[in-house]
């Protein structure tokens, strides 16, 4: 909500809203990681930490570019 509120206010309005909608997948994809773990490695806590680990890497990998 806070990228939502800030976002027309700034010079680069699409840069917050794509860092707002980053860290908001990644906060999903580390609870639905933990949530999988919580409840055994068989309901996909190694697929959601991929995907999280992929998340990071991309960003990682866009932010030196």
């Amino acid at each position: 909500m806070g990228c939502l509120a800030a976002a027309p206010f700034t010079p680069w309005p699409f840069a917050v809203l794509l860092a707002g909608g980053a860290v908001a997948c990644g906060l999903g994809l580390l609870a639905a990681a933990v949530h999988a773990r919580a409840t055994g490695w068989g309901t996909g806590a190694v697929g959601w930490l991929t995907l999280l680990y992929a998340l990071v890497l991309a960003l990682v990998t866009l932010g030196t570019m």
